[in-house]
């Protein structure tokens, strides 16, 4: 019986999951979406790997620009962000929607950033057209895009600092939800959540999906938190710069 979450009932809600292929075609492009599949529309290394190497290739270009996000591409940002895709997958039907969502947010952010056009100017252009809080909005798309990346980050670190004895991830699983995701989702996502948190996979299962031992968790998934933390902290920041706040 898998540990419950404290302050996280159970109710009785009925959820079903429908796998989805890694890629599927779709008008003559790539379509991609998340599933329980460790790998994406990639190949090459574990996952946990390929976040890895996505997440350091964006803080070295952060360095190259003075860790102003603003002068990034969308699309830097974005593909490093699709690395994350599969991770989602992996947690199951309880992330479901916040899988679905991100998804959603960086193939969006993916298909609207011109080459040769910053997140800055992108942003500055919804903020001129009075559309930066509309849905369909880069600066919407990659504020949502953040809150998933903080979500992962969050789940990734509380992993790391819990006990490897303990195979239930409910807890780490509910609390990096809780604190990420939960305050900007509606009353009936935050109940779908709650019922399915107890669906994630055990430890030593989710473990073995991001292609890690415990040994090389502890040696490496710090500074992938590092990586996560500092890229999510730089657009965070140009939200502030410009006055938006996050909180919405």
């Amino acid at each position: 019986t898998r540990r419950a979450a404290s302050g996280c009932p159970l109710p009785v809600l009925s959820l079903s999951l429908t796998p989805l292929p890694s890629c599927v075609a779709l008008g003559g492009a790539a379509r991609w979406s998340f599933s329980r599949a460790p790998a994406m529309c990639a190949s090459g290394g574990g996952l946990f790997a390929r976040i890895g190497a996505a997440f350091s290739s964006l803080s070295a270009r952060l360095d190259e620009v003075q860790g102003d996000a603003a002068a990034l591409n969308g699309k830097e940002f974005g593909e490093a962000c699709k690395a994350l895709v599969p991770l989602f997958g992996e947690l199951g039907v309880a992330l479901k929607f916040a899988g679905d969502d991100f998804v959603q947010k960086v193939e969006g952010l993916l298909e609207r950033s011109p080459e040769g056009s910053t997140i800055g100017q992108q942003i500055d252009k919804d903020v001129a057209d009075g559309k930066a809080k509309e849905k369909g909005s880069v600066t919407r798309d990659v504020l949502r895009i953040t809150r998933g990346l903080d979500f992962i980050r969050a789940f990734v670190e509380a992993l790391l600092a819990a006990d490897p004895a303990e195979e239930s991830l409910v807890d780490p699983a509910w609390k990096a939800y809780e604190a990420e995701l939960m305050p900007y989702h509606a009353w009936v996502v935050q109940t779908a959540v709650r019922a399915g948190i107890y669906t994630v996979p055990y430890r030593s299962t989710f473990l073995q999906a991001l292609g890690l031992s415990e040994a090389e968790g502890a040696e490496v998934g710090p500074g992938v938190v590092a990586d996560l933390t500092k890229c999510s902290a730089a657009v965070r920041k140009i939200f502030m710069t410009k006055a938006l706040g996050t909180d919405w």
